[in-house]
């Protein structure tokens, strides 16, 4: 089923070659959102009086693209704290602005918002909103840089290709495990932040369910994945008991990107997929095997025929056999330690 999202990230021929590139992205159109003239022209749109921001309709494949990743390259196109302003584009048309249709897509919006603002460290300038109106542009502004390739743009090329064909986390997970024929099954849920909202989702899918924690030691240079049966109570103090590795902490948002492609919310093994060497690294974070993750699991998950990890993407969670688990982590090729929680 097609979803769609609008984004206003100022001139909408920049940001629609951007957005129209992203793989899971199948229709983009460019338009104008939240003013109060009814279907205006671009020339009045133009003047910045009739409260429209030039706006990028996007409609996305939810099995092929994540709406917490679509906007995570949607604020690496813009400036999110800037005011009315992009590039040299200067105006109210020009703001940014998140205009939803589905109030389910709230939370996710408000996640990936909240994150930016963190890593900004101060108040963003994007609006996110309800979407009130929207009225496409004129047939002239429509695909605008495939037209006119030499055409004015205000985003840098290396945009472009960070966008041509970026495929989100959940996809790569799925692309890995198809190359290599291990099966899985994927069931779609709304994000889940909590073990206590996924329980209500996980209560129907044969399998064993598991949390998961992203640690570091005192002095940062070794990391830790571990998998916990999801009704596992264990607290930090009894962990550095079980791992023998010193004093830990929970890693923070960007190691956790840096070592395994995440973000907080979506710690899977599965992101081990980005520590299977070659990669750029600093050689005083990897293991004697190359690798910048050990990854200790809990020895419960050793006989369940069927275990279940989001797929790097809280929107989800894909189950695999017992047999496809060992494949996988053969795969990836690191350390690997069973805890005996119980």
């Amino acid at each position: 089923m097609e979803k769609e999202i609008y984004l206003a990230g100022g001139c909408f021929w920049g940001a629609e070659h951007f957005l129209k590139r992203i793989h899971g992205v199948t229709f983009t159109q460019t338009g104008f959102a939240q003013g109060s003239v009814e279907a205006p022209s671009y020339k009045e749109v133009y003047t910045d009086n009739t409260g429209h921001a030039e706006t990028v309709l996007v409609k996305y494949d939810p099995e092929q693209l994540s709406l917490a990743f679509l906007l995570e390259m949607y604020f690496k196109a813009i400036d999110p704290v800037s005011v009315n302003k992009q590039g040299e584009d200067c105006g109210t048309r020009y703001r940014t602005g998140i205009y939803y249709t589905d109030p389910a897509d709230l939370p996710v919006i408000r996640y990936i918002y909240e994150g930016e603002e963190k890593k900004a460290g101060e108040p963003l300038a994007v609006e996110v909103e309800p979407l009130r109106c929207y009225y496409p542009a004129e047939e002239y502004h429509q695909a605008y840089l495939d037209k006119n390739p030499d055409g004015y743009c205000h985003l840098p090329a290396a945009l472009f290709s960070l966008s041509r064909g970026a495929r989100c986390p959940m996809r790569k997970v799925r692309d890995f495990l198809e190359s290599d024929g291990i099966w899985y099954q994927i069931h779609f849920h709304p994000p889940l932040f909590t073990i206590e909202e996924a329980l209500e989702y996980w209560k129907d899918i044969d399998a064993v369910h598991c949390k998961n924690i992203f640690m570091r030691n005192h002095k940062g240079n070794r990391h830790y994945l571990v998998s916990l049966e999801c009704h596992s109570e264990l607290d930090i103090h009894a962990l550095e008991h079980q791992l023998h590795q010193g004093k830990l902490s929970f890693a923070s948002a960007e190691r956790m990107s840096r070592c395994l492609g995440l973000r907080p919310g979506s710690v899977s093994p599965f992101g081990l997929i980005n520590d299977i060497p070659p990669f750029e690294a600093d050689p005083k974070e990897l293991f004697e095997n190359g690798h910048r993750v050990k990854l200790y699991l809990d020895a419960r998950l050793k006989n369940a025929p069927k275990i279940s990890f989001h797929p790097c993407d809280n929107t989800a969670s894909v189950v695999i056999t017992n047999e496809g688990l060992q494949k996988f982590l053969t795969l990836w090729g690191g350390e690997i330690q069973w805890l005996d929680i119980e």
